[in-house]
């Protein structure tokens, strides 16, 4: 995970001055049964606000280990209560970027990522509940830099697009995400594939690069294969 800890590790004192509430406008919530309150920080969790208008909320019971967050403008993410192993090892890049949304479900799981949403408006990412995410996960919304046809070279033909995960997927290790990318609920995502486009199917596995139905009619649980019998 050394692309994650670099991010993690390496901003300097000017880009993180603005830790906690920091600047006007952002705010941090912890959301429970009992309404929302604004805190100045979480444990487990550091948000460097770069600009204003964000906000991030927290629903009670969830875990953060090592997770950073560099917001950009308007920016609004939502945790809701994870698995007990919690959300471990991510950063999430908004800097640049107007409006983004990053959304993860409850009971879901992150044992590292990195999801890369910067320098382009409205990016998008959800996460669905009780899904079950490895490490060195990638995930990108958008390309970064400006592609176009030669007979139009004022418009982008490469513009960012939401990525969408559904409830109960398992992630395995390694696996990069593209814009656009769906994959359908009760799937598995085998090591080190490379999802670029959107999968409507249930109950499937998709391996390679890029990705592709492997197999079908299949389902999952977090249970280690040692509880089975044979």
């Amino acid at each position: 995970m050394a692309w994650t800890r670099s991010l993690l590790a390496t901003e300097s004192s000017d880009e993180t001055r603005t830790l906690g509430v920091g600047l006007s406008l952002n705010r941090i919530i912890v959301r429970s049964a009992d309404g929302d309150a604004e805190v100045g920080e979480y444990p487990g969790l550091e948000v460097a606000f770069q600009r204003t208008g964000s906000t991030v909320v927290v629903h009670q019971g969830a875990v953060f280990v090592n997770v950073k967050i560099f917001t950009g403008s308007n920016s609004h993410l939502e945790f809701e209560p994870t698995h007990p192993r919690g959300l471990r090892n991510t950063a999430i890049d908004m800097r640049g970027g107007d409006g983004a949304r990053v959304n993860v479900g409850a009971n879901t799981s992150i044992e590292g990522c990195r999801i890369s949403m910067g320098n382009e408006d409205k990016a998008s990412i959800s996460i669905g509940a009780n899904c079950l995410i490895s490490s060195n996960i990638e995930f990108r919304v958008g390309d970064g830099h400006a592609m176009f046809n030669l007979d139009a070279p004022d418009v982008v033909i490469n513009r960012t697009r939401p990525i969408r995960i559904a409830d109960h997927v398992w992630i395995g290790s390694g696996v990069v995400f593209l814009k656009g990318s769906t994959v359908a609920e009760d799937c598995v995502v085998a090591t080190r594939s490379v999802v670029s486009k959107a999968f409507d199917e249930k109950n499937a596995v998709l391996a390679g690069t890029p990705a592709a139905v492997v197999k079908r009619g299949i389902g999952w649980s977090r249970d280690y294969i040692s509880s089975y019998p044979e």
